[in-house]
């Protein structure tokens, strides 16, 4: 796609708007199949999916080392615990041994990698806004399968080793059929188009499908260096995914074809084509100016380019994924680096709404979840501090996961709910609570395929 801007006029031309116009199966969002019968606790929806895999004990539970390198082998000098994500939750950072920060300015002559803390977006953390589950269940600690979990509300049915469209309806799907909502007002913003991925936006659900699924976009992908040059630029390319990503793309930007359609009308087509162009015009390095430099990893990058998506289209339900905490498997240090910019990050982005977008401040509700855990204890594998690895393939606390919800008409907060004794709460429960927040909890449930009529907020 060429840099240049292009009018709605010529775009609807080019896409024959006179023969194509009434051929999109979906309903525009003054539509809807049934009354919604729920109050609305806020008209939008951001849901931050923390993976691949984060174990509480370094997260919600400011365990540091003392709740895994010390745990594993009770060396006095790593005996050391702290917060690590200050945004998210509330507490003293470790005092000792911190490498998860940024480098000092003395690195080249003797300073600690890593040394150096930021200050936080926020001046108090999160967690006072808003209610935490600290000690959730999740069925799965298989990337793809606890992702259809999460969007489902239910067990999933295929793995990252055989991807599949989810046998049940995703939350896209439920928020567009029981609410009238336009496909515009629906994105799944994914990590890359690898294992599965694009094909979490809706199900094979004969009764749901692709006629109410969500837009997805993979901004590690389509704004990188490659997605500049082959969809900037219209080159072709032999990456094996790219044929994958295109078809997305397709089914969003181009006329109708045999393929599955989501429904996107020419108009929502012609927004996401100038919203794919006006950010490669503004380039990445002034979409992710505001984080530090730093701080910057892939994952802040997502949330820079969701930033951006949000401000642009405003939508009802939003499901971002972040993944850089899957190096914890061979690389301890650079995991609590990660968690620690994935909280830099999800702060910006909720300063970012309450700041930045006037429609969406005070009506959105924010959720943060933990895909699935890691094991108790460690593998063999060393960094070099010579922390070890964790793998997530226990059925203790790799089956573990952690939330924060804020919303604005949700009360009280500073609330924490479930402990390792008790845990209360499971991944399958935030289909529902998404529902609940956007009003339509009784026609989700009456749906019959989430695995509870319980969403989080009944544990409260």
């Amino acid at each position: 796609m060429p840099y240049t801007s292009i009018s709605r006029r010529a775009w609807l031309k080019r896409c024959g708007i006179l023969a194509a116009a009434t051929a999109f199966p979906y309903l525009p969002p003054s539509g809807r199949l049934f009354a919604q019968t729920g109050s609305q606790l806020a008209a939008h929806v951001v849901v931050v999916i923390l993976g691949k895999g984060i174990r509480w004990q370094e997260a919600v539970g400011k365990g540091y080392l003392r709740l895994s390198q010390y745990a594993a082998n009770p060396v006095p000098e790593n005996d050391i615990s702290g917060n690590i994500m200050p945004n998210l939750w509330a507490g003293d950072a470790p005092t000792q041994k911190i490498v998860y920060g940024i480098d000092p300015p003395d690195i080249a002559t003797g300073g600690q990698y890593g040394s150096l803390l930021v200050t936080p977006v926020v001046q108090q953390a999160l967690q006072t806004q808003g209610i935490t589950f600290g000690a959730m269940q999740t069925p799965h600690n298989d990337y793809f399968e606890s992702l259809g979990a999460l969007l489902t509300g239910n067990n999933a049915n295929s793995t990252t080793a055989n991807p599949q469209r989810p046998s049940l309806p995703t939350i896209f799907e439920y928020v567009r059929r029981y609410m009238g909502a336009s496909p515009l007002k629906t994105w799944w913003i994914g990590k890359g188009i690898e294992q599965g991925v694009p094909l979490l936006n809706h199900s094979q659900h004969s009764d749901f499908g692709a006629a109410w699924g969500a837009n997805f976009m993979a901004p590690d992908v389509l704004w990188s260096n490659k997605g500049a040059t082959y969809w900037g630029n219209n080159q072709a390319t032999s990456h094996p995914y790219i044929a994958e990503m295109s078809q997305f793309l397709d089914r969003q930007f181009l006329p109708p074809s045999p393929l599955p359609d989501i429904g996107n009308s020419l108009d929502d087509r012609y927004q996401i084509a100038s919203f794919v162009q006006y950010l490669h015009q503004k380039g990445s390095a002034a979409v992710n100016a505001p984080i530090p430099e730093a701080m910057r990893n892939a994952d802040t990058q997502q949330i820079s380019y969701t930033c951006e998506l949000l401000r642009y289209f405003q939508p009802t339900l939003s499901v971002v994924q972040l993944s850089e905490a899957d190096i914890a498997h061979t690389n301890f240090t650079q995991y609590l680096r990660s968690l620690y910019r994935a909280d830099y990050a999800i702060a910006y982005l909720w300063q970012y709404i309450q700041t930045q977008i006037a429609p969406m401040a005070n009506n959105t509700c924010l959720l943060v979840i933990s895909d699935f855990g890691r094991n108790t204890s460690p593998n063999n594998q060393t960094d070099t501090n010579a922390w070890r690895g964790y793998d997530h393939d226990d059925t203790d606390n790799s089956l573990r996961s952690f939330a924060l919800l804020l919303c604005p008409n949700l009360s009280p907060t500073n609330l924490s709910i479930g402990t390792s004794d008790n845990p209360l709460g499971d991944n399958r429960h935030v289909a529902l609570t998404i529902a609940e927040v956007l009003g339509i909890k009784t026609e989700v449930a009456n749906a019959g395929y989430v695995f509870s009529g319980q969403s989080l907020i009944d544990f409260m």
